[in-house]
């Protein structure tokens, strides 16, 4: 029997993951090398909303970590006014469940924040910086 030669497989692009037109959220790894320990303020400054922190969280690691920390004030500065967002979206939408709808806002607001917060701790835990999509950023 013949032996039949199998034509090489050519790699097929790569299916875009977002629909053209959709804002990809920046990131992009730090210009300087890390510390294990200016890694870990940034994750703390990112997850600390998760545990019920809020606001308070990434300020008192911004206060606390940045003058030391170029990595870490950035990630809790960038979480800073992403949790200030959070908090203004979801007084806007307590204020509109006496009109129904501010109950599905408050739904679609915490479910954005637990993903956004998930996505921003697995990037900073690389190393990446991470920009949230449709912040107010109020805090430089």
């Amino acid at each position: 029997m013949a032996a039949m030669s199998i034509p090489p497989h050519e790699p097929a692009e790569p299916l875009p993951h977002e629909p053209p037109g959709v804002p990809q959220p920046s990131r992009a790894p730090f210009p300087q090398p890390l510390q294990q320990d200016e890694t870990i303020w940034a994750l703390l400054a990112q997850l600390s909303g998760l545990v019920g922190l809020g606001v308070i969280g990434p300020l008192i690691i911004m206060l606390v970590a940045g003058p030391q920390r170029p990595f870490a004030k950035a990630a809790a500065t960038e979480a800073l006014n992403f949790h200030l967002t959070v908090l203004f979206a979801v007084i806007v939408s307590a204020v509109l469940v006496l009109v129904i709808i501010g109950i599905f806002l408050l739904l679609a607001v915490s479910i954005a924040a637990l993903i956004y917060s998930i996505l921003a701790a697995i990037a900073v835990g690389r190393g990446e910086t991470y920009r949230y999509p449709l912040t107010i950023r109020l805090v430089s």
